[in-house]
């Protein structure tokens, strides 16, 4: 029930959100500032 509701038909784990948060602090987001990061598999964009 829980995938069906989500756009990407999955359900997220911690390892997303960890891979996330190691993206936000590595170099390749160095350019990133003031941005809030939504790791939700696209359920937010569908309440739009």
């Amino acid at each position: 029930e829980m995938m069906a509701a989500s756009p990407t038909n999955t359900i997220g784990d911690p390892s997303d959100f960890g891979a996330a948060a190691a993206f936000l602090a590595s170099v390749q987001a160095r350019y990133i500032t003031g941005h809030n990061l939504l790791v939700d598999g696209g359920k937010y964009s569908g309440l739009l």
